[in-house]
């Protein structure tokens, strides 16, 4: 055999190894293989801890996840302002009253003596005129009196000094003015309230007899305070309804208001107020209650918004977004007053007629972490000296 052939024969021919060594070769092999799983998974954890340190990163800086188009989800949360534009009102003031009616003028007549009732020629609810008799009272003493007054004097004219006659005739006019008050007259024209003898009714001096109204004029004394007195004067006129009467509506005009008030219980300045009805309707009397309405001398502009223009800041001022000259909104603080559902006047602040007053809608965002919150479009800017967003309260009514 050739040297040449010998070489390929040696080295066909593979080790031979015993079992020990089989072993020990596989065991490297694992080990081997071990490392190289255990390095890969160690690149694995470190990979995914730098992922999520740069998710962590980005979301806390620009609240979005880097997944996430930014630009598109606030294109989403943008609303366009909703646009109330502030008008003015012409409107009457009118001032609510309301009262009981007495008559304008009331008359007690009295006894002027102490006698017997012997006449009475009237009743409860008849109308007399002054002048007429009403009542006579005994007048014996007095007729006795002056008969015997008028012998005297007749007498002392013949026989008599001329101071005795005097005397006499001083006498008889007193007992002649004692025989006039046994006599009961009506003192004005009216209606008879109240009959309060009866014949053969003993009266004394200064009972009183009879009642009488006038009943063409009755009047309501009305408390007025000072806010609502800005808006009458001595020319105002009331209209009255009544309860007795509906329908029926009646004219009343001022007809007494004094030039000074004074303090109610509740710290309020007020004045009593007289009003006057001529010639009431039929089916009006005294004590009758009443319902009216008196219209202001002047009509007055004022500015009403809708309420939702209106919003409370954390200080607790109302306030307004008015879009300014270059279109940005511009807080600006104002004072309201509740009108009617749904609306208020502006009573202060740098606001006028045809302003533009613009509503921001509340905008609720939610994130893949299922964290919610809710915000205002206004706390993301605005105008010069805007404060901190609105809380999305109406403004308060007092």
């Amino acid at each position: 055999m050739s040297e040449k052939n010998t070489n390929k024969t040696e080295e066909k021919q593979a080790p031979v190894l015993t079992a020990e060594e089989k072993v020990k070769i596989n065991i490297e092999k694992k080990k081997k293989a071990a490392k190289r799983k255990k390095n890969i998974t160690r690149l694995i954890v470190l990979a995914v801890i730098i992922a999520a340190a740069y998710i962590f990163q980005t979301k806390n800086s620009s609240g979005y996840y880097p997944w996430q188009d930014a630009e598109a989800i606030e294109a989403s949360k943008i609303v366009a302002p909703e646009e109330i534009t502030v008008q003015s009102l012409i409107y009457s003031t009118t001032v609510d009253i309301s009262g009981e009616l007495d008559p304008l003028d009331t008359q007690e007549v009295y006894s002027k003596s102490d006698a017997t009732v012997t006449a009475v020629y009237v009743e409860e609810g008849d109308y007399v005129k002054a002048g007429d008799l009403l009542a006579t009272m005994d007048d014996t003493d007095e007729q006795y009196a002056i008969a015997e007054l008028e012998a005297e004097i007749k007498e002392s004219k013949i026989k008599g000094t001329s101071s005795e006659l005097a005397l006499l005739e001083m006498e008889l006019v007193s007992y002649q003015s004692a025989l006039a008050d046994t006599k009961l007259y009506a003192p004005i024209d009216g209606i008879v309230t109240s009959v309060d003898v009866d014949v053969d009714d003993y009266a004394e001096t200064q009972d009183s007899c009879f009642t009488i109204i006038d009943p063409s004029k009755l009047v309501a004394e009305v408390e007025i305070d000072e806010i609502d007195l800005r808006y009458i004067d001595s020319d105002s006129i009331a209209t009255f309804t009544f309860d007795s009467v509906p329908g029926v509506t009646s004219e009343a005009y001022i007809s007494y208001m004094p030039y000074a008030g004074y303090l109610s219980d509740e710290g309020i300045g007020v004045k009593l107020v007289d009003f006057t009805i001529d010639n009431p309707p039929e089916g009006v009397y005294p004590g009758y209650s009443f319902e009216g309405t008196i219209k202001g001398q002047t009509d007055e502009a004022i500015l009403i918004v809708e309420t939702d223009a209106v919003k409370t800041d954390s200080d607790g001022y109302s306030y307004v977004m008015k879009k300014n000259d270059s279109g940005e909104p511009e807080k600006t603080i104002v004072t309201t007053d509740y009108l009617t559902e749904g609306y208020v006047e502006i009573m202060t602040g740098d606001v006028s007629e045809g302003d533009v007053l613009l509503v921001f809608p509340t905008v609720s965002s939610s994130d893949d972490d299922d964290s919610s919150s809710s915000f205002s479009l206004l706390s993301t800017g605005g105008g010069p000296g805007q404060g901190p967003g609105n809380n999305g309260n109406a403004p308060g009514r007092d």
